[in-house]
């Protein structure tokens, strides 16, 4: 705080018609709003208020800075003028008027009880010709015109502390002098910035923005306000289908949560902040609700309107694996499509049509994100098809037979038996042969696996090369080349030796060879072969 001191003297010499009044006024420190001392070119009046608007229209408007005493000033009447240079301090103020003539002073005239104020101009100077309107400054009441014959006025301002000024005391019982600084900057709307919408679902999101200017005045309240595209583009608080969040605060960044919104609906919405001057608001901007997109054998497709800078976002479900085709018709677009673990997919990154085609895509819940480039302009038809009709299929075939020519189980499946029947005299090698083709609609691996050999009975297998690959087919290692749909068959030979004691028992054995999908492992066809001794 700052030891300010004002001495104001008023000594009146009261002749019989005209009243003579001198003024000496001296202030150790003026500062500004910020605590600063006023700079030493600083203008200073000392103002009459002589209709008891409370320094009325010397400050508040547009005033001509006329010389003394001419009463052109308005109601009020600038009765002295200077800056701060006189004392050689930062802030200091010390004037003495002299005698100073006030009846028929033009058409402004003194009169018993009218408040006298001194008032500074931070921003202004001795030289200034007007007084603009919205100039900063501080005043301060600095006391009464006393009734004629009046002799003097002693008026001390100074802060609740004590000190001297010179040789006179400061009392401990005066007044801070900063304390009624004020400003006639008019106080305007909030400035508010960058609506912004994030963490979208079907039923909520988080609206917000940015105060970047109280513009003269405290921040009372801030939000959004926001409504359905179809009722109402451009929200303001009271206008049709506008819903208001408020909450209190200050400058920068804040954030709502706007719950129980509709499913795949568009909303308009603005920021806005609210001070003594009004309710400021950012732009208009806009959002859409996430959407949940039903197919129905594996089909469906939506129509909409989308805004410049707006997204758009579908969920669907695939109960199987299947493949999946996306397209859209209309305005152009880009695209982003996410799997079920949040994993990108396929992704579109120049405006047009979207075309995602014969996407291979398991069970599971995917997201696709349809948006346009910020810009402007109205809103855009499109539309959205989407074909998961068809099912993905893994389907191993088998098929067995004594010789390449001769098979047994070529389109038909597990469990349907498929069978090959050897018999083998006095111990002699039998050889049957195990085809496997690819009848899904996926390039696909066959896995094959077979029944190892006993004590009774050995066996051999055989690839197409003559390698021996017993080791894997009994450990269900081996696989075969991929597959293309229908491609041709591979195939795998079985040699079966039994030895003379299960010749001698009259034993019998089957040997069971499982093809399995590799991509789906349910998918399975199996053969057999059964090898009889004599």
């Amino acid at each position: 705080m700052r030891r300010v001191l004002f001495l104001a003297l008023l000594l009146f010499s009261l002749p019989s018609a005209r009243a003579t009044v001198s003024f000496d006024v001296a202030v150790d420190r003026l500062d500004d709003v910020n605590g600063i001392p006023v700079s030493s070119g600083s203008l200073v009046l000392i103002v009459a208020d002589t209709d008891g608007d409370g320094l009325g229209q010397a400050v508040s408007g547009e005033v001509t800075l006329r010389s003394l005493l001419d009463g052109e000033s308005g109601d009020d009447l600038i009765v002295y003028r200077s800056d701060l240079s006189s004392l050689g301090i930062a802030g200091a103020y010390g004037a003495s008027t002299g005698g100073l003539d006030l009846e028929g002073a033009g058409a402004g005239q003194w009169s018993e009880g009218d408040a006298l104020y001194l008032v500074w101009f931070p921003d202004l100077s001795l030289a200034s010709q007007t007084l603009p309107a919205g100039a900063a400054y501080g005043a301060r009441a600095v006391g009464l015109t006393p009734g004629d014959g009046g002799n003097e006025a002693l008026v001390y301002i100074a802060p609740a502390n004590s000190g001297a000024f010179g040789s006179t005391t400061i009392p401990f019982s005066a007044t801070n002098l900063r304390a009624d600084q004020f400003s006639t900057n008019p106080v305007s709307a909030p400035s508010v910035t960058s609506p912004t919408a994030v963490s979208i679902t079907e039923a909520g999101a988080t609206l917000g923005g940015q105060v970047i200017s109280g513009n003269g005045g405290a921040i009372s309240a801030r939000g959004v306000v926001y409504s359905t595209v179809a009722a109402n583009s451009d929200p303001v608080i009271g206008s049709p289908g506008a819903t208001v969040l408020s909450t209190g605060g200050d400058l920068g960044v804040f954030s709502l949560t706007a719950s129980g919104l509709g499913s795949g609906i568009t909303y308009a919405y603005k920021a806005f902040a609210t001070n003594s001057g009004g309710t400021g608001y950012s732009a208009a901007a806009v959002f859409t609700t996430d959407a949940t997109l039903s197919l129905l054998s594996g089909l469906g497709s939506v129509a909409r309107e989308m805004h410049p800078g707006d997204l758009h976002r579908f969920r669907f479900t695939l109960d199987s694996a299947r493949f999946v085709d996306l397209a859209t018709t209309g305005v152009g677009l880009r695209a982003r499509l996410f799997g079920p673990s949040g994993q990108l997919i396929a992704e579109q990154n120049v405006e047009g049509t979207v075309s995602f085609a014969n996407l291979q895509l398991p069970a599971g819940t995917y997201t696709l994100e349809l948006f346009r480039d910020p810009g402007t302009g109205p809103a855009s038809p499109y539309t959205l098809a989407v074909d998961a009709s068809e099912v993905v299929q893994a389907r191993p075939d088998g098929a067995v037979g004594a010789s390449l020519t001769n098979l047994t189980g070529n389109n038909v499946y597990l469990p349907a038996l498929q069978q090959l029947t050897l018999t083998s005299p006095d111990s002699r090698t039998v050889t049957g042969y195990v085809t496997a083709t690819n009848r899904g609609n996926i390039d696909d691996r066959i896995v094959v696996q077979g029944t190892p050999g006993d004590t009774y009975f050995s066996v051999v297998y055989y690839n197409e090369a003559g390698a021996n690959i017993t080791a894997q087919i009994t450990a269900g290692t081996y696989q075969t080349l991929l597959m293309a749909p229908g491609a041709p068959a591979t195939w795998v030979r079985a040699a079966v030796t039994p030895t003379r004691r299960a010749v001698q028992l009259r034993r019998n054995r089957t040997f069971f060879i499982d093809l399995e999908s590799l991509s789906t492992p349910a998918a399975i066809d199996q053969v057999s072969i059964q090898v009889n001794t004599r």
